[in-house]
């Protein structure tokens, strides 16, 4: 796992006025983000070439004249910027979003017959090849209220991609520190996609490999298609995951040509919900792919988090750990719901479970929150810099399977992640189960679904329980291989032998020293929630009023009453307590770090408080401390603790009294407003 970062905060505003507006640099400086996600102010932008003004869109380009003027007024606007207290400063292009209309040359297609016009920018040659034809498709949708029309540019466009990286050294240039690239969608079967495509497989597989594991006799035959056997069409999401991942590095490194350390952070969209997560893989969205060229990478996500009411607890945890699993840290940015308390508590969860990463504040946001998690990081880098995971619990997230089609995998992560956070285990999720290095830190781990594992997958995962694991399987799993050919039997039938199911469903096995659980019931292992926000659709999430209309229809769940059966099997065969709070501290969700060694080391719990209650949509989040909560934590073998500190962005720093037998340390967690971090040294 990465060594951690420290969080920051983020604010997100595309305003065109505020490159001029001296109100905007007032509220900015009264509250100073970290980092400052603007619009398309650009000498340069990707809809439209160039614009007299900041609007999105604007029907005749700037002249040279004008161009080189918002040159000079952009570099004292990120001056502004950075006088106000913002370190960084990026700008907004997309890939994947031109405006205009390519019959009355209108938009993009005005500045494209004017190209040599912007020659003293370096702008090049212009390509030989109509911009309607660098489109992933031929629709074109109405930019209804504006005239002209949205085309979709293909991110394998080289004419396109070059373009976008004249755009970004435009950028760099004026100052900015890096690029938002939104959209990132590629479904594409132009010229472009289909010789890259060929060239992708060629590099990739032998052609016994081509022949034998996807189908392929001849790979100058091969071909994008819509309708493939799930192995191919597996390659051909990962291809497009890969195209789109080439298009950020290309804008990026373009960038860093003329200022080193410039920034990339693409746009995901959501992933808080089964629906969003799912049916993106198709058009290029992999956080596994994207992660190595990506410095962070946005979630956009429609629900602040906290309590709907009747029990119902909304959090962006997956998105936070799925990203610092890739190295990539996650911003997240959330629509509905935003007020003083809801935006503390998204802040606090970020600095608690993303390792580096940042809530995205809508605006110039709340002041008062900004600056006290500002000063509270600042002052406190030691509570974030440098940890690894303290979790005992390993959720496997095998992109692999999402892109072989297999949704129950996808699922199970969504209940099973939601279920560890509020049985209050510490876990994190484990993206590579192919080698027994990646296993070893956990004393468990749960493989919800997952059923097209490789060999190598299936004798690392063996291999981690004959070595002493633990390994909960949940659903089918390596019932095929990895290129979806079915096995004679299950992967780990061998290790059931003619053990009968418990009452739940339940299966033991034994593989050496280990433990094999097997539960074929998803639901009785994993009991559904009445109201769980991810299993609502995208659009369904947008409407407040029906969020709530659905959650009185439901009926009232108690935190924590989803029941215990998952955990309760895993601290019998792990014979380990993984509960962190016992009793069960409603609304309370915990992540813990750890670096150092026995001599030297340092544990910190972050407890977040998701009790900021909104029981209507056009209700203000109400914030309810948490209770004092009795905590008890695992150790690290041979630590022998020494002190234990209280810190919160709304307190001084409070000693804490602790009792340490062998390896579990138990101590009283004060009551808890938003956020707090307990800090347990080694240290003498």
């Amino acid at each position: 796992m990465p060594a951690t970062r420290l969080p920051f905060t983020y604010g997100i505003d595309y305003s065109p006025a505020n490159v001029t507006s001296a109100e905007f640099r007032q509220k900015l400086a009264a509250g100073p983000v970290t980092l400052m996600h603007v619009g398309h102010d650009l000498p340069f932008r990707a809809v439209a070439i160039t614009n007299p003004g900041y609007e999105f869109i604007s029907p005749a380009p700037a002249t040279p004249a004008e161009v080189r003027a918002q040159i000079e007024q952009l570099k004292k606007y990120i001056a502004d910027l950075r006088a106000a207290g913002v370190s960084t400063v990026i700008p907004y292009i997309t890939n994947c979003i031109m405006w205009g209309d390519h019959e009355r040359r209108m938009g993009y297609w005005a500045a494209f017959d004017h190209w040599y016009d912007y020659a003293e920018f370096g702008i090049g040659e212009r390509p030989p090849q109509d911009p309607f034809n660098w489109m992933q498709d031929d629709e074109r949708k109405p930019a209804t209220p504006h005239p002209g029309y949205w085309y979709s540019p293909c991110p394998n466009n080289d004419y396109w991609t070059d373009y976008l990286a004249f755009t970004a050294q435009w950028a760099a240039r004026c100052g900015y520190d890096g690029i938002f690239m939104d959209v990132n969608t590629c479904w594409c079967f132009c010229s472009f996609c289909q010789r890259k495509f060929r060239d992708y497989l060629a590099e990739r597989y032998t052609p016994d490999q081509l022949r034998h594991d996807l189908g392929i006799a001849d790979v100058r035959a091969a071909a994008l298609t819509e309708d493939a056997p799930p192995a191919l069409m597996a390659e051909i999401e990962t291809f497009r995951a890969i195209s789109v991942a080439r298009n950020l590095r290309r804008v990026r490194d373009a960038g860093a040509a003329i200022k080193p350390g410039f920034i990339m952070i693409p746009n995901i969209g959501p992933f808080g919900h089964f629906e969003g997560a799912d049916h993106r893989r198709s058009t290029g969205k992999s956080v596994e792919l994207w992660a190595p060229v990506s410095n962070y990478i946005m979630y956009e996500e429609m629900l602040f988090p906290g309590n709907l009411g009747r029990g119902a607890v909304v959090d962006n945890i997956l998105a936070y750990k799925l990203s610092y699993a890739f190295n990539s840290p996650a911003v997240v940015l959330c629509y509905v719901g935003n007020d003083a308390p809801s935006s503390e508590l998204a802040v606090a969860e970020a600095a608690a479970f993303s390792g580096g990463g940042a809530f995205v504040q809508p605006g110039t946001g709340w002041p008062e929150v900004t600056n006290r998690y500002n000063r509270f990081m600042s002052e406190h880098r030691d509570l974030y810099e440098g940890y690894e995971p303290l979790a005992r619990v390993g959720l496997a997230f095998l992109y692999h399977q999402v892109h072989m089609n297999d949704p129950e995998h996808l699922r199970g992560i969504f209940r099973a992640r939601d279920y560890l956070s509020e049985q209050q285990v510490l876990w994190d999720l484990v993206t590579d189960v192919s080698t027994i290095e990646k296993l070893r830190p956990f004393d468990a781990i749960v493989l919800a679904g997952g059923r097209f594992l490789g060999d190598n997958e299936v004798a690392a995962l063996r291999k981690y329980v004959e070595d002493g694991g633990t390994l909960f399987i949940i659903g089918e799993a390596g019932t095929h291989d990895q290129w979806g050919k079915p096995r004679k039997q299950a992967a780990f039938a061998d290790a059931m032998g003619r053990a009968m199911p418990d009452e739940h469903g339940v299966r033991p096995g034994m593989l050496g020293r280990g433990k094999l659980l097997w539960a074929t019931d998803v639901g009785a292992i994993l009991p559904q929630r009445p109201f769980a926000a991810y299993d609502f659709k995208e659009d369904d999430l947008a409407n407040l009023e029906g969020v709530y209309k659905r959650l009185s229809e439901s009926p009232e769940q108690q935190p924590g009453a989803a029941g215990k059966l998952l955990v309760d099997y895993l601290e019998q065969a792990t014979g380990k307590r993984l509960r962190t709070s016992d009793p069960h501290a409603p609304y309370l969700r915990f992540n813990g770090w750890r670096h150092g060694d026995a001599k030297t080391g340092r544990i910190v719990l972050h407890a977040v408080n998701y009790n900021v209650a909104r029981t209507g949509p056009k209700e203000t989040g109400r914030l309810t401390a948490s209770a004092p909560a009795k905590i008890t934590l695992d150790a690290p073998p041979g630590w022998r603790f020494t002190s234990a500190m209280r810190y919160a962005p709304d307190a001084a720093p409070q000693s804490i009294e602790f009792t340490q037998q062998g390896s579990q340390v138990s101590f009283t967690l004060p009551p808890v407003d938003a956020y707090a971090v307990i800090a347990l040294s080694t240290a003498r």
